[in-house]
């Protein structure tokens, strides 16, 4: 029984001995759980301290961005803005560079070089020359096309591969080529009216704005242009003639509406600007800055300034005190005709392009910087 009993004395004390080590466990696990959960607590309570107070601080900033017009409101108050700079800076390609496709990089690495952001080319001239290959059949039959003409596609991606951005020019009415043919061109007594002597080397004749032929002809190839990538085109010679080519010309010839002369061309701005819209271009009329005043505006039926609300000018900046006998300009300098002429073109909803000579760009560099211009094309 002795022995009975110490059997039963050993079992009871194994049961005894696996509780305790069991409830150990259990413990040492309770214990394990609280650490775990105070860890989760105690980071969640840290990154509620630490965090943003979103609502608060967004609404600050929207409304900071409001009042003073900055994106992020996050500028402290009085902080001067930058000064605006142009939307691009051009270098004018010449003609001899643009009909040799091996002189292209050399010159596009130099433009690069030299600061620029862009580089123009003139696509059609202000004789009606075709430098790149054209298809519209009007220029391909009356010789347009030059010899060694170029492939405008090819010539546009070299300048985008050379991290510049490609603007073409191309000039509209005064056209030797396109004129050929009664159906788009000023006559004179029944034939074709030339500036200059006929056929001569540097003769040239007008085409119609008055005619359909004559606008749709400008269209098409501004449409070639744009299809070739230039997503900026400046048309040149959105004008009428004047002088003695005026006088001998049978202006309204083609005038079957009544259209005024500002009228018709303003129409054709349009209809170039429609024609490109689609291929992800723009265009825009070039006029003497003054012209946009109406001073020596008679080819534009008058003043330059109703074409379109985004134009380019050319100017000689030491000539622009020749604004001094408009109302508003009578004592200013050039710097401040400049300055008040692209803002009164601005405050009507439109952009300014200048195009001026290396010698202007050079000295009034500080000036045009500070003017928000959508451009500077450096002749």
């Amino acid at each position: 029984m002795a022995q009975k009993g110490r059997k039963v004395y050993r079992s009871k004390s194994r049961r005894r001995s696996s509780g305790r080590v069991g409830k150990k466990i259990i413990f040492v696990l309770f214990i394990l759980c609280i650490i775990a959960l105070a860890y989760v607590a105690t980071g969640w309570i840290f990154s509620m301290i630490n965090a943003p107070d979103t609502g608060e601080t967004t609404s600050s900033q929207t409304s900071s961005a409001l009042e003073d017009g900055t994106v992020s409101g996050g500028e402290e108050e009085g902080a001067v803005a930058p000064a605006a700079q142009p939307g691009y800076t051009a270098l004018s390609m010449p003609q001899n560079i643009l009909l040799d496709p091996t002189q292209w990089q050399g010159f596009l690495d130099s433009a690069k070089a030299q600061g620029y952001t862009a580089v123009t080319v003139t696509l059609k001239d202000g004789q009606g020359s075709l430098y790149y290959n054209s298809g519209v059949t009007r220029a391909v039959n009356n010789g347009a096309v030059v010899t060694g003409a170029v492939n405008a596609a090819q010539l546009c991606q070299t300048i985008e591969a050379s991290g510049l951005t490609p603007i073409a020019r191309m000039g509209c009415f005064v056209d030797r080529y396109g004129s050929i043919g009664s159906d788009a061109t000023f006559t004179s007594g029944g034939a074709r009216l030339w500036q200059g002597t006929p056929n001569g080397e540097n003769a040239f004749a007008y085409l119609d704005p008055y005619t359909d032929v004559a606008r749709t002809y400008l269209v098409q190839i501004a449409q070639e242009i744009a299809t070739a990538g230039f997503h900026t085109i400046l048309l040149d010679d959105v004008a009428f003639p004047t002088g003695n080519v005026f006088t001998s010309a049978v202006i309204n010839q083609h005038n079957t509406t009544g259209a005024t002369q500002a009228a018709i061309l303003t129409q054709f701005v349009q209809e170039v600007q429609n024609g490109v819209a689609s291929l992800n271009a723009t265009a825009m009329p070039v006029g003497d800055a003054l012209s946009y005043l109406g001073i020596n505006a008679s080819q534009y039926g008058g003043t330059f300034a109703g074409l379109s609300s985004n134009v380019a000018f050319t100017m000689d900046f030491a000539s622009l005190t020749g604004a001094n006998g408009v109302a508003g300009y009578e004592t200013l300098d050039s710097a401040g005709v400049l300055t008040q002429l692209v803002g009164q073109v601005q405050a009507a909803g439109g952009n300014v392009t200048l195009l001026v000579s290396a010698a202007d760009y050079a000295a009034q560099q500080a000036l045009f910087t500070g003017l928000n211009l959508s451009g500077i094309i450096v002749l």
